[in-house]
């Protein structure tokens, strides 16, 4: 949806602005003065917009709380039905 991430150094109508937070109906930039200037999506979509700076690649974790009494079969299964998962998904993580 987003051609950029939060913090991206982008330009827009000439001006350069830094990526403050993207929702889903409008992206807020912060500019050299520090105003902040807020575009709706359907706006952007439409112009051309350079981006300098790329974001790094982003992660997520799950913490996951096991009963110490879970038997370590059934903690290597789920390990194991997890991983496949994330696996055969390849088209929306890596790994």
């Amino acid at each position: 949806m987003h051609p950029f991430d939060v913090g991206d150094h982008c330009e827009i109508d000439g001006v350069q602005m830094i990526v403050e937070e993207m929702n889903i109906r409008t992206t807020t930039f912060l500019r050299y003065d520090k105003h902040k200037i807020a575009y709706p999506n359907s706006v952007l979509s439409t112009m051309p917009i350079g981006n300098y700076q790329c974001s790094p690649d982003m992660g997520d974790a799950i913490d996951f709380c096991i009963h110490v009494s879970t038997p370590a079969g059934t903690i290597a299964n789920r390990k194991e039905r997890i991983t496949s998962y994330v696996e055969n998904k390849s088209d929306h993580w890596q790994h």
